[in-house]
């Protein structure tokens, strides 16, 4: 297990063997993601967790479900690069503080899942690693970055490209005097 961190706390979302699971999981997953989201801190284990693998973390939850032990995770393991936010709307906090900027999720809460996904697909301009905890397992879902087009406005004429024309050779134009006489 690559997790060395100081953890201070009794409290834990997942039993040892999960927290394995999950760890084998992030290796696997995160090694090209840069920036992480986790929604249900809890006493923020999975967070350092997460810390580990990616030095860029955002995690929230509700406002009684947080222990007071993620602060001191924090700065015992000189982790200062999480951000933590408490709300009563798991939702609504996941809208005011979810960026396009996130490729990897981590959704361990009550509100099922695919809520977080679509809002997840609405933001979305590159590839995005979902992991999710429900129903005591873990899902991977992977969504691709959508592909843009662009759009033209209405005054612009669209141009569709034909086949190369042949076109003539125009003669070469006769040599002045000074030229020819070389």
């Amino acid at each position: 297990m690559s997790y060395n961190y100081k953890f201070i706390s009794n409290l834990k979302q997942l039993d040892q063997e999960k927290i394995e699971e999950l760890d084998r999981l992030l290796e696997k997953e995160t090694p090209k993601c840069s920036k992480a989201f986790e929604v249900g801190t809890y006493a923020g284990y999975v967070t350092l967790l997460l810390g580990g693998y990616i030095n860029d973390v955002t995690t929230i939850d509700y406002d009684q479900f947080v222990s007071p032990d993620i602060d001191d995770h924090k700065r015992i393991n000189s982790m200062n690069f999480i951000d933590r936010y408490t709300g009563p709307d798991l939702v609504e906090l996941f809208d005011k503080h979810f960026t396009n900027d996130f490729d990897f999720i981590y959704v361990h809460r009550d509100i099922p899942s695919n809520i977080f996904i679509d809002r997840i697909k609405k933001a979305q301009t590159r590839d995005v690693t979902v992991v999710c905890y429900e129903d005591q397992k873990f899902t991977v879902t992977k969504l691709q970055a959508p592909k843009r087009t662009v759009t033209k406005s209405k005054t612009e004429e669209k141009v569709t490209p034909t086949k190369r024309q042949k076109t003539a050779k125009t003669p070469k134009q006769p040599k002045t005097e000074v030229e020819s006489t070389v």
